[in-house]
């Protein structure tokens, strides 16, 4: 409840989603220390993706971090990126259900083989995860974000699976133009995704009984993590000077999604 309470750490994961993350960092920053490593374990575009990009010349992401206290509060230059591939839900008694067995992807934003990765990475695997270490983590963050940005908002909007989403044309067709913009933002911010389309959809196959998080916290009443997996992406692609019309459409449609089921919840409320 109070981080000061716990004074500077060692090792920080961070698992809070956007939303919650944005609300509660000013509060970490008792956490941190010049030597504490934090681990950022968010789905999504991290406040830290930016840095470092010769594309974007030194630009934040307003979308993410309007006011910079992310930033200030869990430095980037503090940071490990780690991917998670761990699907898992919330039963009714608010007990964690893991899903199909997965790994985490660990690697450094500023470094090649660092010494600080190795070392999560086998404190992680000592707990038992089955753990990847990635020189390129923004890489391996758009692979992920190429679902994230697609079947999240996606399945939201239309109550579906994963594997309902795949089988019905429309969806499916959306799935693959907006995967095509992503794509094309990444190469822009000179990302080299290495993967396919079709690879990435291959790769949804284990999870086609699978609601997504972002359905999950719609149904639950939860704040939906927009920003950080849609809006982004798109601002990304502003910067970057590509196009992403299917996308901005699909981020204007869950924002109001959103707004109707707050609506929802408190009747007579104009949120």
């Amino acid at each position: 409840d109070d981080a000061h309470a716990l004074g500077v750490q060692d090792l920080v994961f961070v698992c809070l989603k956007e939303p919650a993350l944005r609300a509660s960092a000013a509060g970490l920053a008792a956490l941190v220390g010049p030597d504490t490593i934090v681990v950022t374990m968010q789905n999504g575009v991290p406040w830290w993706f930016a840095g470092g990009l010769a594309a974007l010349q030194g630009r934040a992401l307003t979308s993410i971090d309007p006011d910079g206290v992310v930033e200030r509060s869990l430095p980037s230059a503090r940071c490990i990126g780690c991917v998670v591939y761990l699907a898992s839900s919330i039963d009714a008694d608010g007990v964690v259900v893991a899903g199909p067995a997965g790994r985490l992807v660990v690697g450094d934003p500023g470094a090649r083989d660092s010494e600080r990765v190795r070392r999560v990475a086998s404190i992680l695997e000592a707990c038992g995860f089955a753990v990847e270490v990635d020189d390129d983590i923004r890489r391996a963050t758009w692979i992920k974000l190429l679902g994230n940005v697609t079947m999240n908002p996606l399945g939201a909007l239309t109550g579906a699976t994963v594997g309902q989403l795949l089988d019905d044309a429309a969806t499916l067709r959306a799935t693959r133009t907006m995967m095509g913009e992503a794509i094309a933002i990444a190469s822009a911010l000179g990302i080299d995704v290495g993967i396919t389309i079709d690879q990435r959809i291959d790769a949804f196959a284990r999870l086609r009984d699978t609601k997504t998080s972002m359905l999950q916290d719609l149904e639950a009443g939860r704040v939906l993590e927009i920003d950080a997996i849609v809006a982004a992406v798109a601002e990304l692609g502003v910067l970057a000077r590509v196009p992403t019309p299917a996308i901005e459409a699909v981020l204007g449609m869950i924002r109001l999604r959103a707004k109707s089921a707050r609506r929802e919840s408190v009747p007579g409320t104009d949120a």
